[in-house]
């Protein structure tokens, strides 16, 4: 059962691929197989967590993470 599971993921992974650069070809004829392959790599990327501003110009009003970014404003 293992060998079929893992000769099903390759075939399944080819597949993707396969699909992936002929879309990716007919809409963009210059892309190239290696950054097609790139974004089948990709990770998705979770949703940041908003950032806490703390620190308000006194002047504009303009808030920031710290102090550090508050003081290179002035």
């Amino acid at each position: 059962a293992g060998d079929n599971s893992r000769s099903s993921l390759v075939s399944t992974i080819a597949g993707i691929l396969s699909t992936v650069t002929t879309s990716s070809s007919a809409t963009n004829p210059s892309s190239s197989a290696g950054a097609t392959a790139m974004a089948v790599t990709q990770t998705v990327k979770k949703p940041s967590k908003p950032v806490k501003k703390n620190h308000a110009c006194e002047m504009c009003g303009k808030a920031f993470r710290d102090v550090y970014h508050l003081n290179r404003h002035k």
